[in-house]
């Protein structure tokens, strides 16, 4: 009877955390590329990305002056509701037009090493809203 006890309750956590899982996803209105990244696995160890990556966040700054912004995670800014409340972020340079502060992002580019620390060059925007 234990045995079973216990059998029930880890089925409870499984369906514990999947349900977490799904809550804290992506559920924006327009739904990214189903591969892309999240900014915190991205910036936990920029460097082990190489090659072209997709990477999914919210615009929390934007600097005309150098092509830049940075992305903050999807998850972190719809907990706390503010761009600056997050522990984690990817500055991105980009060439084109600059999204805007809040703007939900896929950005598909590089991970370069700077001399500041890595930056996602990136090539293409994929604007998912606001």
């Amino acid at each position: 009877m234990n045995v079973r006890k216990w059998g029930i309750v880890g089925f409870l956590v499984v369906l514990l955390g999947a349900g977490l899982a799904l809550g804290m996803g992506s559920r924006s209105g327009t739904p990214g590329p189903a591969g892309a990244l999240d900014v915190n696995s991205v910036a936990s160890d920029p460097s082990a990305y190489k090659g072209s990556i997709q990477v999914r966040g919210v615009v929390s700054k934007v600097s005309p002056s150098d092509s830049t912004f940075v992305l903050i995670d999807i998850r972190e800014y719809r907990a706390c509701k503010v761009v600056t409340c997050a522990s984690k972020f990817v500055p991105v340079s980009y060439g084109g037009a600059l999204p805007e502060v809040k703007e939900e992002l896929v950005v598909t580019g590089e991970m370069v090493s700077s001399p500041n620390g890595f930056v996602l060059v990136g090539q293409e925007l994929q604007r998912l809203g606001r």
